[in-house]
């Protein structure tokens, strides 16, 4: 029995086969959505990150807690040259897609510098 991989962060992507139509309605097994698509982090592109708190509480209940986040990921987004694009933030979870800097790699600590 495989063991199901750990993620670092909530980024996913499709496989090129997934976003190309390829194989007309055949997905490869790695790439089937939401479950486990690949992560490519070392790709420059646009991306986007879904995160959650832990066990869905809403932990940012109210203004003073959704600017205080807000704030939090276009301060570090900037800090590390992702250019963002779109962003949702809600009580228990957020969404941005962001165009990567020459270095993808940026994003696992950015993602982490921001939880």
């Amino acid at each position: 029995m495989s063991e199901t991989p750990k993620h670092t962060c909530g980024v996913r992507e499709l496989s090129p086969a997934a976003n190309s139509g390829g194989n007309k309605g055949t997905l490869e097994p790695h790439s089937i959505w939401p479950h486990a698509p690949t992560h490519r982090l070392t790709e420059t592109g646009v991306y986007m990150v879904t995160a959650g708190t832990y066990q869905k509480t809403p932990l940012f209940h109210d203004d003073r807690a959704l600017r205080m986040l807000q704030t939090a990921l276009l301060t570090i987004a900037a800090k590390y040259a992702w250019h963002l694009q779109a962003w949702a933030i809600l009580t228990n979870h957020y969404h941005f897609i962001a165009a990567a800097p020459a270095d993808a790699n940026t994003l696992t600590p950015l993602i982490r510098e921001l939880h």
